[in-house]
C-alpha cells in the first residue's frame, strides 16, 4: 500500500489515539520510602516527584546518579538515570548521602 493512501488513516489513528496531545497520567506503583524499587522504569520527572512526595531531598549529584535522603528516617537512596527513565535504585547507609 503507497503511503499517501495510508497516510490519511494513520493520521486519524493518531488523532484518536491522542498522539502528541497532553500527556496522560502515569500510573505509579504502591512505593514507600523504604522501597523505591517499584518507580524502576518511570520517567524520571515521574518518579523524582514521588521520591520528593514521600520527603526524600536531594543531596547531591554525581554523574548519572542522584543521592538522596529522607531526613525523617535517615535512609538514603542513589537514584540512577539512563535515557530519561530511572533505571536504578540503591538504598545505602545513612552516612553515604
Amino acid at each position: 500500500m503507497p503511503w499517501p493512501k495510508i497516510l490519511p488513516a494513520a493520521v486519524l489513528l493518531c488523532l484518536v489515539a491522542g498522539c502528541g496531545g497532553p500527556r496522560a497520567p502515569v500510573a505509579v506503583p504502591s512505593v514507600t520510602a523504604a522501597n523505591l524499587s517499584p518507580l524502576l522504569g518511570l520517567p524520571f520527572g515521574t518518579a523524582i516527584d514521588q521520591v520528593e512526595a514521600l520527603g526524600y531531598e536531594r543531596v547531591r549529584g554525581r554523574g548519572s546518579g542522584s543521592y538522596w535522603s529522607e531526613p525523617r528516617s535517615g535512609r538514603c537512596a542513589r537514584l540512577g538515570r539512563g535515557r530519561g527513565r530511572l533505571t536504578s535504585v540503591m538504598m545505602l547507609p545513612r552516612d553515604e548521602c
